[in-house]
């Protein structure tokens, strides 16, 4: 077997004292499966209707092969070739241990990112067009009550060798400092055919990194100087920009279901790279979430309508308010900020989804 000792699979930011960074999960051998799985948990999942034709999937910590050699341990997630039910999915399920999130250092990061290597022996399964290899990647809060999606639905043919995964950028708000996480990873195969071969899914390095860097962002402002009102001493002069044009877009807020509140926002003209959204409504700006988070992108001068998700322990609170808060961390180009707009919510007299 060939092993890929890619350097990369993690990058380290720039070697410069302006740059700090934390990593998640704090156990190395949590993030590199060496010398041990490094408190990883497994589970297997499949559709409750083919029973003992299900999809055979396997989950198992290999000690050695990994990105880094022979030396190296990696997790792997397996379909046996064997006979399945036409039509058939099972899924492979690998949950890292609970870690408190503490940002960079304590302190709120200017960037959050998740990176992971991967590698993939799919190609026999997929020799027939009707079976599917495909992964997930969630990160969850142990007392929440959604994930928030890293990787959806990524096909896993590619990579013969451990390859680095295109970098998810996680905006910072998202993450609650002091608050337990998990990173779930999910390996899906869906089988069309009754005689199926032999694939199988492997990963490592998996790591969520919470930077800090002050030669791209400005300087980091003091411990004493991030009061609720004040402004984050990490913020760039684009950064700034962008905020106050994002302030000057009129939001709108209508309830359009029991489940569902559709808002309507915008891309400042101005900007020359796409806004890429991540949006949830709350009660007020330090209140509980109501919503999912949604991610979407708009092109500048252009408006958009999405419709969030309400939170099934959220709806009694919601009944009758005549406002909510949109909370938005929008990034364009280089520039990342964070907002909140105080709409109207329409269509919301009391009882009205009761």
């Amino acid at each position: 077997m060939a092993f890929a000792v890619l350097a990369f699979l993690v990058p380290a930011s720039a070697a410069s004292a302006a740059t700090t960074l934390t990593d998640y999960a704090p156990n190395t051998s949590s993030r590199t499966f060496t010398p041990d799985v490094g408190g990883w948990t497994s589970a297997v999942e499949s559709d409750p209707l083919c029973a003992l034709l299900c999809p055979g999937v396997t989950n198992s910590y290999e000690p050695s092969g990994g990105a880094f050699g022979p030396t190296d341990g990696y997790i792997r997630t397996s379909l046996g070739g064997l006979l399945a039910a036409d039509d058939a999915s099972a899924r492979g399920i690998w949950t890292s241990p609970a870690f408190k999130y503490e940002g960079d250092g304590g302190e709120k990061p200017t960037d959050v990112n998740f990176f992971m290597g991967r590698r993939a022996d799919v190609d026999a399964l997929l020799v027939d067009a009707g079976n599917q290899a495909t992964f997930d990647v969630d990160l969850i809060e142990t007392a929440g009550d959604f994930p928030i999606s890293l990787i959806k639905d990524q096909r896993l043919e590619g990579p013969e060798g451990f390859t680095a995964v295109t970098p998810v950028d996680i905006e910072p708000f998202l993450l609650g400092l002091g608050k337990s996480y998990q990173i779930r990873i999910t390996t899906n195969y869906r089988t069309a055919a009754t005689l199926i071969p032999s694939a199988t899914a492997d990963y490592d390095n998996v790591t969520l990194r919470a930077s800090t860097t002050v030669g791209q962002r400005g300087e980091r402002g003091r411990r004493g100087d991030r009061g609720r009102g004040g402004r984050n001493g990490g913020e760039s002069k684009a950064d700034r920009e962008l905020k106050r044009q994002l302030r000057k877009i009129n939001v709108t807020a209508r309830r359009v279901s029991k489940r569902r509140i559709k808002v309507t926002l915008g891309c400042p003209k101005q900007q020359e790279k796409v806004c890429r959204f991540q949006i949830r409504a709350q009660l007020n700006r330090f209140g509980n979430r109501l919503s999912r988070t949604l991610r979407t992108n708009i092109q500048p001068g252009k408006r958009k309508a999405v419709r969030l998700k309400l939170l099934n322990g959220r709806l009694d609170e919601l009944d009758g308010r005549r406002r909510i808060t949109i909370r938005a961390g929008v990034s364009a180009g280089e520039a990342k900020t964070e907002v909140f707009y105080r709409p109207r919510l329409r269509n919301n007299r009391p009882g009205r989804w009761s």
